[in-house]
C-alpha cells in the first residue's frame, strides 16, 4: 500500500461488455482484504459510457449493479472515453474522491487499518485450521474407539 494509505478505491467497470461474477464480487473481495470499512473509501468507475445505450439510471436499475453501487458508499462516476477533451468529466471524479475523503473524516484508508484487517484474517483462518485439526482428532479417535469396541467384543465371543 501507498503511504500514508489509499484516499479511495477505484472499481474500475467497463460498460461495453457484460457484468462479470468477478465484478459482481469486487466489493466484497476489497471487503474481506482490506476490511469492511473500505467500502467508504470505494468508487466505482464506469468506464466506455459513450457505448451506453441508455442513461446510467437505467442501467442502475439492474439488481446486480445497483446492488454493488449500494455497497460502494462513495457513489460511482461515469466515463466517455471517446471524449477525450472532456475534463469535467476528470473534475468531477476529483470532486467525488474529495467528497469521499471529506466524509470519511478527511481521512484516508490506513495502513493500521489494513494491517487490523489481516490480523483478523490471520486469526480468522488459525481459528479454521485448529477447527479442522480438533474434528480430525475427534474423527480418529472415535476410529479408536470402535476398534477398541471391536477387538473388545472379538475377545469377549473368543471367551
Amino acid at each position: 500500500m501507498s503511504v500514508p494509505g489509499p484516499h479511495v478505491f477505484l472499481l474500475v467497470i467497463r460498460l461495453d461488455v457484460r457484468f462479470t461474477d468477478e465484478e459482481k464480487n469486487a466489493v466484497k473481495w476489497i471487503q474481506e482484504n482490506f476490511g469492511e470499512g473500505a467500502a467508504r473509501y470505494t468508487i466505482i468507475l464506469f468506464t466506455r459510457g459513450d457505448q451506453l445505450r441508455t442513461c446510467i439510471e437505467e442501467l442502475l436499475t439492474n439488481k446486480q449493479i445497483r446492488e454493488l453501487v449500494e455497497q460502494c458508499k462513495g457513489g460511482y462516476h461515469v466515463f466517455n472515453n471517446t471524449d477525450k477533451e472532456n475534463l469535467l468529466q476528470v473534475t468531477t471524479l476529483i470532486e467525488k474522491i474529495d467528497r469521499t475523503v471529506k466524509e470519511n473524516g478527511g481521512g484516508h484508508y490506513t495502513n493500521e487499518m489494513y494491517e487490523e484487517t489481516q490480523r483478523k484474517i490471520e486469526e480468522k483462518e488459525k481459528r479454521r485450521k485448529e477447527e479442522e485439526e480438533r474434528k480430525k482428532f475427534e474423527e480418529e479417535e472415535k476410529i479408536r474407539e470402535d476398534e477398541r469396541r471391536k477387538l473388545k467384543k472379538k475377545e469377549l465371543m473368543e471367551a
